[in-house]
């Protein structure tokens, strides 16, 4: 597979100073990242500060990011690639892949209208005006140019197997409806990442999604007619018991969000 990365311009020249250190301290609060001021386009100075094999790593930040009709740029068009965008079409992002070939799974997303796809190799500035950007290519001199490109734009990216060059690292996840569970490793061990979030697969089961629906509808009975915030926050607390989860398991939602109204002291028929 050809190089996506082939015949790249030059890079725009770079922001103001004061502009592009806002940029990087943003960049820093909100992904965790070991981004300095002054070194944003230094992929060598980035990799110094971010991962060091011989010495502790640095914390990453944990959040969640809402990407509803956000923009995404994907470049790279193999299984890694895919899987990337798979995720990221289950978060309504608007995804936009560059890649001279991709796979079979990735062509069909394209023809189901799913996703964007510029067929050709990456060029500077195809990062401008998204909210995240992804590298996904077996050349680490292209990652590192593309990289460099996206935070020159502003752009937090992620590099797959290149946690130094990363602003932000994928963690494994497993969903079960509303929940949410990532593991990561901080970018040591990607497959231990893998092997820890099977394990919690058995632990948390399909239970937990008629859990947390029914949880949340009653959540909002309970902030619509309980007034007092005290006694709000001690009905919410009582919710936060193992025998409802138990309950979820041999009983309907209607019979389970019963007992929850039951357990807070409402009736199904309170206004």
């Amino acid at each position: 597979m050809s190089s996506p990365f082939r015949g790249r311009e030059n890079p725009a020249a770079p922001p103001a100073r004061l502009r592009k250190d806002a940029q990087c301290w943003l960049q820093k609060l909100l992904f965790g990242c070991m981004f300095h001021p002054g070194r944003a386009g230094r992929s060598g100075d980035a990799a110094e500060h971010r991962l060091d094999h011989k010495g502790p790593l640095m914390s990453y930040f944990a959040l969640l990011m809402d990407l509803e009709g956000r923009r995404v740029s994907v470049v790279g068009g193999g299984a890694v690639a895919e899987r990337r965008v798979r995720a990221l079409l289950e978060c309504g992002a608007q995804l936009t892949v560059t890649a001279p070939e991709v796979t079979d799974g990735l062509r069909r997303l394209v023809d189901e209208g799913r996703l964007a796809l510029r067929e050709r190799v990456y060029r500077s500035g195809d990062f401008a005006g998204a909210a995240l950007a992804f590298v996904a290519v077996d050349d680490r001199e292209v990652s590192a140019s593309a990289a460099d490109d996206a935070r020159s734009a502003g752009v937090p990216v992620n590099v797959a197997d290149e946690p130094s060059l990363c602003d932000f690292i994928v963690p494994s996840v497993l969903r079960r409806g509303r929940l949410t569970v990532a593991v990561s490793t901080g970018g040591a061990s990607p497959a231990w990442a893998r092997k820890l979030r099977e394990r919690l697969e058995g632990e948390f089961g399909e239970d937990y999604e008629k859990l947390l629906d029914t949880l949340a509808a009653v959540r909002r009975r309970c902030m619509e007619t309980i007034s007092d915030p005290v006694r709000r926050r001690e009905a919410l607390s009582a919710l936060a018991d193992d025998s409802l989860l138990e309950l979820a398991r041999g009983c309907t939602a209607e019979e389970l969000e019963s007992e929850m109204l039951r357990i807070i002291g409402l009736e199904p028929d309170d206004a």
